[in-house]
């Protein structure tokens, strides 16, 4: 719940917890998102295949400028 509440490509994010320990559990993650460096960042996205696809430039009709 850290990373995605760091990764600036999420603009929501969803807990879903259905007990109340879960949501202990996503309330205490929030001590570590300040603890994600940019390493880390892409070793997560690198481990699950995670990364940013560029929006589309429709000026130009190619990618558009990465987000990150």
């Amino acid at each position: 719940m850290a990373w995605v509440l760091r990764n600036k490509d999420v603009s929501t994010a969803i807990t879903s917890a259905s007990k109340p320990e879960q949501l202990d559990d996503i309330v205490g993650s929030l001590k570590f998102v300040s603890k994600i460096t940019k390493e880390i960042e892409d070793r997560v996205n690198q481990l699950t295949g995670m990364q940013p696809i560029p929006d589309m430039d429709y000026r130009t009709f190619g990618p558009g400028v990465p987000r990150r």
